[in-house]
């Protein structure tokens, strides 16, 4: 019988063959995502796809023209101008230039085949009107509208964070809008930031402080819900008493923006951040309707939008974005770094208004909730508009607990400690990885917290911890009045509690 004997370099080869597996499979199996989603992967189509235009749904003779990187200025130049249009906006950063330009009328289908077909141009697309997605008068009138802290636990939060002393640090949200009113006392002491009007067609213009004004209420709206000031006796809390706002304005007064606006938006928070602010978070709480949503990679908005998503991500931030409100199924994957947020309802289901589909990331309350306008007036509203900024607040939330942690710790902390068991039938289409969960998404970077006394109980359980809150010899291990003894304790309890929780 012949017998083969493996030489040394054979040898050799081999371990590291069967070593290099080893590793691979175990971090395979490391980063794999939690049960029922798959991991988000870049979708790129592999040629210029011929996309879908619902009537009205964009602004007319315009088309929105990114460059093909490497192509040169003679050339671009060239092609604009055999169209007969005329460039009337620009966007620029070091990464990319996106013109806007306005054709001659009636030549839209013609012009955009045109320049579709030129390989001097990656991306040729219409301006899609992008819609906010908060509407008022559809919640339960006999809802509380703050039942949305207590279903992501922020005040429980609140109060274990206080009672062990944990001081929250500022975390920066830019609210990209119609604007977020800095007067109003839900905004006020600083927290609402000068910000931007970046909603001019200039030639990418940006407006230094144009962003502290609301032109309309949907940006305050969202503002107030993620960040709204404690304890001021007006209004209500948001989800992070820590956080503040940075207003982007990207939309008009009847709430309206497209989407050359909010890549002017999300190009001046490149430059923001580039000059030394620190936004961390970004709500875009405005889309357009399947399957042209800002996640579908092989609609119109997802290829053109993408690049400025992945850059903030880049930089250190996390981008949270409403589903919409269409009720609609949006077939698109789940996109890199673009926090999808659905709006649930205080029964754990599925907003019937809410799109869902494979793009969602989170699910938050989006019905019945109650914010502040830009009159300071408190309205309660619906809308994956206010589900994202509950997201959001949550996310500024954790980051205040560690502000050393970088965007993909909190993504991770998020989506592992996401609550699913909730929901009286789980779906990752409508829910995503979950309802977020301000407290064990805090036990998760402060494991050792220790938990606040526990209420007394009338068959006479006592958390020895309230009897230092007493007055002294007035507790007995067999009082003669039982009810009054529990009374006390009772009380000594609130006024505990309340000490330690926003309002």
């Amino acid at each position: 019988m012949r017998t083969h004997t493996l030489t040394g370099t054979w040898r050799v080869a081999l371990v590291l063959f069967i070593s290099g597996w080893f590793v691979w499979s175990a971090g395979v199996a490391q980063s794999a995502p939690p049960a029922n989603r798959t991991k988000p992967s870049p979708v790129t189509p592999k040629k210029k796809p011929v996309y879908s235009y619902p009537v009205g749904s964009y602004e007319d003779d315009t088309l929105l023209l990114m460059p093909t990187k490497g192509a040169e200025q003679e050339e671009i130049d060239k092609a604009i101008k055999e169209t007969g249009g005329r460039v009337v906006g620009k966007i620029e950063n070091k990464n990319r230039t996106i013109y806007k330009l306005q054709v001659p009328k009636g030549k839209l289908t013609e012009v955009e085949k045109t320049l579709s077909e030129d390989e001097n141009f990656k991306q040729v697309v219409r301006n899609l009107n992008m819609i906010p997605n908060a509407t008022s008068g559809t919640g339960d009138p006999n809802l509380s509208g703050q039942w949305y802290l207590n279903s992501v636990r922020a005040k429980e939060a609140w109060i274990l964070l206080h009672f062990n002393k944990i001081q929250l640090a500022p975390i920066t949200i830019a609210v990209v809008d119609t604007g977020c009113q800095s007067s109003i006392k839900e905004l006020s002491g600083g927290r609402c930031q000068p910000g931007y009007d970046a909603s001019s067609d200039v030639y990418g213009a940006a407006i230094y402080g144009g962003g502290q004004v609301d032109v309309n209420n949907h940006g305050t709206w969202v503002a107030t819900t993620a960040a709204a000031n404690p304890n001021n006796g007006v209004g209500t809390a948001g989800v992070a008493p820590n956080a503040n706002i940075y207003p982007i304005r990207v939309a008009n007064s009847k709430g309206k923006s497209d989407l050359w606006k909010l890549m002017n938006g999300l190009n001046t928070i490149e430059d923001v951040i580039s000059q030394g602010t620190p936004i961390k978070i970004v709500n875009i709480s405005m889309n357009a309707a399947p399957p042209n949503t800002i996640a579908n990679m092989l609609g119109a908005v997802g290829p053109m939008i993408q690049p400025y998503i992945d850059d903030l991500y880049g930089m250190g931030a996390i981008v949270f974005n409403a589903a919409g409100n269409d009720n609609k199924l949006d077939t698109s994957p789940m996109c890199p770094h673009l926090c999808v947020v659905s709006a649930m309802t205080n029964t754990n289901t599925r907003a019937t208004f809410s799109n869902c589909g494979p793009s969602v990331w989170f699910t938050a309350p989006g019905q019945g909730i109650t914010c502040s306008g830009r009159t300071g007036a408190v309205a309660t509203l619906s809308g994956t508009s206010l589900a994202s900024p509950v997201c959001a607040g949550v996310a500024a939330l954790i980051w205040g607990v560690n502000p050393s942690l970088k965007n993909y710790d909190v993504l991770k902390i998020m989506t592992e400690t996401c609550d699913r068991t909730k929901f009286k039938s789980y779906s990752a289409n409508a829910f995503g990885y979950g309802q977020p969960d301000c407290v064990e998404a805090v036990k998760r970077i402060q494991p050792y917290l220790s938990s606040p006394p526990l209420p007394p109980t009338k068959d006479g359980g006592i958390d020895i911890r309230l009897l230092a809150l007493c007055p002294p010899a007035t507790i007995s291990v067999n009082p003669i009045n039982k009810n009054a003894q529990y009374q006390m304790l009772l009380k000594a309890w609130q006024q505990l509690m309340n000490s330690l929780i926003y309002e």
